[in-house]
């Protein structure tokens, strides 16, 4: 009987019986060896994250750490002056963005320390929109230098008389109505100036202080105020205050003003001799230096900004049809024969 040829042979069943199977022996033992390389790399990343939870103190969302912008203290909302000094380390490469600060969040006085400025580069190169500047810079060496904004609106003076025997001081005099003199005077004290040398000439100046005046104090002094009992600072801050107490000078920051990995210390000072009148003050962590800015708002006396006066059209009674009518009846030849473009202006209106 022929054997029907549509039909598998017998060797060709066993064939492709032989082939699949050591395709799924092949499969199968594929599966295996990604199970293991699985369980390996869950192993070595379990092993890690213990490694890393053991410290304690990770973020859930590891990354560099943001610190709060400027514009974290809303000063629009304070009535009375805005005073504020930040240790910039060197404004001219962070200019536009204080002028952008200062645009939205404006202060009537910004003092600034280290601005690291050469004679050589004048003031409208620094100028910030709605503020006067004025500055104390170094003549013979780099680094240093004080200088303050003053917001247009403030009556002011200058008194170089009063700092004459600091050598990196800026001293400017507030007219206020109805109020005292305020002085805001700016030091930078140098890491390298002997401090008894400082001390004295810091005596000196504030004897020349007027007795009735306002005096509000800003300043680096390179002095750590949360100095503990082993510091050394602990000397230098008794020596200072010796000084500030004999003309009745508050210190009003107390939380640390440059932060760094390995410290925490309070070095930006704010004094002044009418510690009633402020209002509010305080430190805030500024993307512009490692310093933090420290600000103060003293009560009452600021003047008012200037109202302006604005022109408008009023288009209550307007109607389109009479308006073109005019426009057909006006003798254009009148206003384009005039000598000078101010009369052809007025013939037209």
């Amino acid at each position: 009987m022929a054997r029907d040829s549509s039909q598998p042979k017998l060797s060709d069943l066993q064939t492709s019986k032989r082939s699949s199977s050591c395709k799924t022996s092949k499969l199968s033992l594929r599966n295996s060896e990604l199970a293991v390389t699985g369980c390996r790399l869950a192993r070595s990343a379990s092993f890690a994250l213990l490694l890393i939870s053991l410290p304690g103190d990770v973020s859930t969302n590891p990354g560099p750490v943001a610190l709060p912008s400027l514009s974290v203290r809303d000063f629009t909302r304070f009535r009375g002056l805005k005073v504020a000094h930040l240790n910039i380390r060197s404004v001219d490469p962070k200019l536009d963005s204080l002028k952008l600060w200062l645009l939205n969040q404006p202060l009537d006085v910004f003092t600034v320390s280290e601005t690291w400025l050469k004679p050589s580069i004048t003031n409208s190169e620094i100028q910030i929109p709605g503020y006067s500047c004025v500055r104390s810079d170094r003549l013979h060496k780099t680094g240093g230098v004080t200088m303050a904004y003053v917001r247009n609106c403030i009556p002011y003076r200058v008194r170089p008389d009063l700092g004459a025997s600091l050598s990196e001081s800026c001293v400017i005099e507030i007219s206020r109505p109805k109020c005292k003199k305020l002085i805001i005077w700016t030091i930078y004290r140098a890491p390298d100036l002997n401090l008894e040398t400082f001390i004295q000439d810091l005596d000196a100046s504030l004897s020349s202080v007027p007795g009735k005046a306002e005096l509000i104090l800003l300043r680096d002094f390179n002095i750590n105020f949360l100095c503990s009992e082993m510091n050394n600072d602990k000397a230098k801050k008794r020596k200072l205050l010796l000084v500030t107490n004999i003309y009745h000078l508050d210190q009003l920051i107390s939380t640390p003003t440059r932060i760094t990995e390995r410290s925490s210390t309070l070095i930006d000072l704010l004094f002044t001799n009418t510690s009633h009148r402020v209002s509010d003050r305080g430190v805030i962590p500024s993307p512009l230096s490692d310093h933090c800015l420290i600000f103060c708002v003293i009560k009452s006396g600021v003047p008012k900004a200037s109202g302006r006066t604005i022109e408008y059209r009023s288009y209550k009674h307007y109607s389109k049809q009479e308006f073109l009518n005019d426009l057909r009846d006006i003798d254009l030849d009148q206003a384009l024969n005039k000598d000078d473009i101010d009369s052809e202006v007025d013939v037209w209106n």
